[in-house]
């Protein structure tokens, strides 16, 4: 019995030889019998490899003059009994019974392989019969026929013996841990002869092994780990191992379609069945560690969009967890501190984890978001910040408003800490972004720089490019305000040097620093009653009186007032104890600059003299004996009629001394409560014109909206600057009403047109 061996790498084909028609046909006057028993003869010589004396010639020439005959019909249904015949043969001669798997394997195979080849000769010595006679009746060509002969006399009939050899072999591979080239080498021929053969349905792969195949796969890797026996880390070690040779090895044998569904098993069996109730632990152990391999490796463990947006989810858990931890000390007495140090620990936060997700292949995944970024690292930042700033309230926006403020009061010559600063502003701008009351973040931020500005804690430069910043971050409309305070430090700079140059500027002793102020960009909504009543001292009510002359025949069309409340007077003093520069505020400078002509006052004589009221002398006075600081006066006397005179012996550890005020002044209590009511009145109204702007923006493209409509689109439309109200959007359209700008519909009143 001849052995059949496997010839791998031979490649199967169909593809025929030119048609040619032979010099002279066969033997006149033979019967088809006679005929056929020439065919079946190099038949059987092609069957048992013995070609060397066959005259294909002959056997060709026989054939043709056959079909020629029309004994078409006749020589196909004896070709088909007969190989029918030679396919019994093999099968009951070839396999052995109880034969090991890899011998059934290897058997197979190389039967596949021999009869593919005699199947091969066979249809390239029919191939007349094939164009004559079995294209134009649809019968199969010979080749096809032969292997499809093959598919029901041999595969169907061994098929239960095949298949279970083969995936017991597949599972030996698997256990093994080892590929075999040898093996997956066979595996691939008998997959190639699987694909090859069809019935009415589709191959003989996809109808009976492929599914088999797949709830193979399913079990053994159901069984082959056990999860809980395991740490995360050492699960996770197991199943990468596991899936990476599992890949190898499906793409060894399979084809694409194959190993997709397979790795589909895969992620159903291992990731989703072992790893499901720690993958969150694994992502947050990879980010506490700041692993980039570790977290690369959890994200690329599956192409799954469902698994690599629960990967994503998990990032965003912690670092939503590490940021809530950062706690909120909400405490007045240092409220500013715990502004500075809360934002420098989210900032710190932020940084971190842009950094070490900028490293991470996320793909092309779709992160379900508001905004979209180019890089996925900074969408996931986006989600979490804004939801946490969003559920904080306030407190984020003025928080970080003054860790700004402090940022830009550190600032100094030294390039190198410029640097470092920008880096910080530049950092904060992108959390700005993020604030759900950017309208608060507005407010805090205009009162923190007027502050800066106009006691010059900060490089104007700086502010000028921060302000840009927060420009190209929330836009035009939300620095308006900001860029006219800058535009008003630096004209007042200019108008300064052209007064200093000017013949009535000179006073001796005085460095006179006016700032210009556009009062409606400023957050100053009204004035101290002080300022208009107090009698400054000559020499500063001489300068005042100067600078007024000048800028009243410069800017003939405006008119100055003077803002004392927000200004402040540095005084140098020569004490016992060493020459000191005091700053005050301009009303307790006045109360001091008395000292030069008198050597003792009372607060009754100091009230006369100032036209302070005088609750409000009391708290100046006491501002300047009291504090054990800034104690520049002293108290002669403890009677209802006391005096107060400069304390010579004054001493500080610092050259710079600033008088603070203790208690403030009831009239100052007033104003301050004028101005802060003012203030939410101007915000208020602030808000209505924007809600105003958009209304008539979204009316003019639409023409007619329905009341619903017109909150969602406003609503969505305002998202950026503040949360719109539903107080606030029914005040604008009653303004837009009144304004004529929109009206009702006539026959439904809860729609509305656009009029202009």
């Amino acid at each position: 019995m001849k052995k059949f061996e496997t010839k791998l790498g031979r490649m199967i084909t169909n593809n025929k030889t030119r048609i040619s028609v032979p010099e002279k046909l066969g033997l006149s006057g033979q019967s088809f019998e006679q005929s056929w028993e020439i065919v079946k003869h190099a038949i059987d010589h092609i069957y048992i490899d013995d070609m060397a004396d066959l005259s294909f010639e002959q056997v060709y020439r026989t054939i043709y003059t056959i079909v020629l005959n029309r004994k078409g019909p006749m020589l196909y249904d004896n070709l088909k009994t007969y190989t029918i015949e030679k396919l019994l043969f093999f099968r009951e001669t070839v396999f052995k019974n109880n034969a090991p798997d890899y011998e059934i394997l290897e058997t197979m195979a190389g039967l596949w392989e021999t009869l593919c080849n005699c199947f091969k000769i066979t249809g390239d010595l029919m191939m007349y019969m094939d164009k004559v006679y079995c294209k134009p009746n649809r019968c199969l060509e010979v080749y096809d026929m032969c292997l499809d002969l093959f598919r029901t006399e041999i595969l169907q009939k061994r098929s239960s013996s095949l298949i279970s050899a083969l995936i017991s072999d597949i599972d030996g591979i698997r256990s093994s841990g080892s590929m075999d080239p040898k093996h997956t080498s066979m595996w691939k021929v008998l997959i190639g002869m699987m694909e090859t053969l069809h019935d009415n349905r589709d191959n003989f792969f996809l109808t009976d092994f492929e599914p088999v195949l797949i709830s193979a796969t399913e079990r053994y890797y159901t069984d082959a780990i056990n999860i809980k026996s395991l740490t995360p880390l050492e699960g996770l070690e197991k199943i990468r191992k596991l899936k990476q040779f599992e890949n190898v090895l499906d793409s060894s044998f399979l084809n694409a379609d194959s190993h997709n569904k397979l790795k589909k098993v895969l992620g159903n069996v291992l990731i989703w069945g072992k790893l499901s109730d720690v993958i969150e632990d694994l992502t947050h152990e990879a980010m506490k560690l700041s692993d980039e391999r570790l977290l690369q490796e959890i994200y690329d463990l599956s192409g799954e969009r469902k698994y690599k947006t629960t990967i994503i989810e998990s990032i965003k858990s912690y670092i939503r967890r590490i940021a809530t931890a950062v706690p909120f000390k909400d405490g007045s007495r240092k409220k500013g501190q715990n502004a500075i140090t809360w934002s420098s620990e989210i900032l710190s936060i932020f940084r971190k984890q842009r950094l070490f997700l900028g490293n991470t292949k996320f793909g092309s995944v779709q992160v379900n978001s508001s905004v979209t970024y180019k890089f996925i690292g900074m969408t996931i930042l986006h989600d979490v910040f804004e939801t946490y700033f969003s559920e904080e309230g306030a407190l984020p926006s003025e928080y970080i408003s003054t860790y700004v403020d402090y940022c830009m009061k550190q600032t100094n010559d030294n390039d190198a800490e410029v640097a470092k600063i920008k880096e910080d502003l530049l950092d904060s701008t992108k959390l700005i972004e993020l604030l759900s009351e950017k309208d608060i973040f507005e407010s805090t931020y205009k009162k923190q720089l007027s502050r800066r500005l106009l006691q010059q804690k900060s490089i104007l430069e700086i502010e000028k490019w921060m302000v840009q910043m927060i420009k190209d971050a929330l836009g035009t409309f939300f620095t308006l305000k900001l860029e006219i305070m800058l535009r008003d430090i630096s004209l007042s700079s200019r108008i300064l040097q052209a007064f200093k140059s000017s013949s009535t500027s000179s006073i001796e002793y005085m460095n006179f620093v006016p700032e210009v102020l556009t009062r409606t960009s400023w957050p100053f909504q009204s004035t101290n009653p002080i300022d208009e009543s107090i009698a400054l001292p000559p020499r500063m009510s001489q300068m005042l009186m100067g600078f007024d002359e000048y800028y009243s025949l410069k800017y003939k069309e405006r008119v100055l007032k003077w803002a004392h409340h927000l200004s402040v007077i540095e005084i140098g003093c020569q004490f016992n104890n060493g020459y000191y520069e005091i700053s005050f505020s301009v009303y307790a400078g006045a109360i001091f600059l008395l000292f030069e002509n008198y050597e003792e006052l009372t607060l009754e004589e100091i009230r006369e003299l100032t036209h302070i009221p005088e609750e409000d002398v009391k708290s100046l006075v006491m501002s300047m004996s009291a504090v054990p600081k800034c104690r520049i006066l002293k108290r002669s006397s403890n009677s209802g009629n006391a005096k107060f005179s400069v304390n010579y012996f004054f001493s500080a550890p610092n050259r710079k001394v600033k008088v603070p005020i203790i208690a403030g002044p009831a009239s100052f209590h007033k104003s301050d409560n004028l101005a802060s009511q003012s203030l939410v009145d101007s915000y208020e109204n602030e808000s209505i014109m924007e809600v105003n702007a958009a209304i008539v923006r979204i009316m003019k493209t639409e023409g007619k909206l329905s009341h619903q409509q017109l909150l969602q689109r406003a609503t969505k439309h305002m998202e950026r600057r503040f949360h719109l109200t539903s107080s606030t959007f029914k005040r604008s359209l009653q303004l837009l009403l009144e304004k004529e700008y929109i009206q009702r519909d006539a026959d439904d009143t809860s729609c509305y047109h656009y009029l202009h």
